[in-house]
């Protein structure tokens, strides 16, 4: 997450931006750790909500603050840890490119709500799983992207996400957003894939493997079949599209092997409902 976080600090590496300072501050070059943990306002909420992380003198990085919690408090104070900084990131998110302010309060209280949600997910003792199902790599010379969409309720909008792993695992782009006026989960299903492709094609990847829990999405792709759908112009488009990489196929995936995804899609869904 250290590399690769859109903070201002990586931003400026990959010279996307001239300037690293953090916005909220503006003294001083905005990390990680120091957007969520170290930045003043950012240091009040953890002394309300997370006492046991409340007292930190060293200048940690982000992974030294997690093996901090570790060691405090074992699975569940780092568990309890992440889910405070994924909210803290939203908010930071929310406020710099939606110019939405949120109260620290609000977006914590928000997430620790969701802990036992999380906590049930990868809870490895779950007798309804009966076999264990992981993400695995890509061959050498491709990149794995896989995609996942989730509609939120009545509320006419979804949230999609895509991840593009390399062969080691490693994290090379991650990104999500949320979509307005959304007919079906198929149809978000095909626009994420169709907006992951699109990144893929701007960060020049040759040799791409898609991954997707969306069976009919699948087969509409590898069939190569004329679709009577309303998202048939979206699966033209993708075809199109993956014509122009070296290699591009597409897999169907169980929704467990996509947990890292389904994950962040349940976690979003509360925190957009604040």
């Amino acid at each position: 997450m250290s590399r690769t976080a859109a903070t201002f600090q990586n931003l400026k590496k990959k010279y996307v931006m001239e300037v690293d300072q953090c916005a909220f501050c503006a003294q001083v070059s905005e990390d990680v750790a120091h957007a969520l943990f170290y930045y003043s306002n950012v240091r009040r909420g953890w002394m309300d909500f997370c006492s046991q992380m409340g007292i930190v003198d060293t200048d940690f990085s982000f992974w030294d603050l997690a093996n901090l919690a570790l060691d405090r408090g074992a699975d569940e104070l780092l568990t309890k840890f992440v889910i405070i900084a994924w909210g803290i990131w939203y908010r930071r998110n929310k406020f710099l490119y939606e110019q939405v302010s949120m109260q620290i309060s609000v977006v914590v209280n928000n997430a620790l709500n969701i802990q036992h949600k999380q906590l049930q997910v990868f809870d490895v003792s779950n007798k309804k799983i009966h076999r264990v199902v992981s993400w695995n790599p890509p061959p050498i010379g491709f990149l794995k992207l896989n995609v996942d969409g989730a509609m939120f309720g009545d509320q006419n909008f979804a949230g999609v996400g895509v991840l593009l792993r390399d062969h080691n695992g490693d994290v090379v782009v991650a990104c999500s957003k949320s979509e307005r006026e959304v007919s079906s989960a198929e149809f978000i299903e095909a626009t994420t894939l169709l907006k992951g492709l699109q990144l893929c094609a701007q960060w020049g990847v040759p040799k791409v493997l898609l991954e997707t829990d969306c069976l009919i999405l699948v087969h509409a792709l590898n069939d190569m079949a004329e679709f009577l759908t309303d998202f048939d112009f979206i699966l033209q488009d993708i075809r199109r599209l993956m014509r122009g990489f070296q290699e591009a196929k597409v897999v169907h995936v169980n929704r467990l092997g996509n947990m890292l995804l389904t994950s962040w899609q349940d976690m979003l869904e509360k925190l957009m409902m604040l």
